[in-house]
């Protein structure tokens, strides 16, 4: 899959499991060229996320990694192609706020889904 196109299969993938509040950001960094943050209602449903990105990165092939699965976390970074995935408990997503993070620091294009 090419870049956009994988990015917005994350993006389904997410809204297929009720994830909330999910905005992408085009960074074209050296590490990613797009943020996708999105929120989780519970422990149980930030891990189902996480799950459903790696059963369908494992069925295609793709290579990721997962970083921050703990019983205690309140976020989650998932990383494969170009793109990283933040998924956040609420308390999380408030504390780091990486939107505004991203949008004063940096010249990036933000989409609200």
């Amino acid at each position: 899959m090419t870049t956009p196109s994988w990015k917005d299969h994350c993006i389904q993938i997410l809204e297929d499991k009720q994830g909330h509040d999910i905005q992408s950001f085009a960074v074209h960094s050296a590490f990613a060229d797009h943020f996708i943050i999105a929120s989780a209602l519970s422990m149980r449903h930030l891990w189902t996320l996480c799950q459903a990105l790696e059963a369908d990165c494992k069925k295609n092939g793709i290579p990721f990694r997962c970083q921050g699965k703990s019983d205690e976390t309140s976020w989650i970074v998932f990383d494969a192609q170009d793109v990283l995935v933040h998924l956040f408990l609420k308390e999380g997503r408030e504390y780091y706020n990486l939107e505004e993070l991203w949008q004063k620091n940096h010249n990036t294009s933000k989409s609200t889904l």
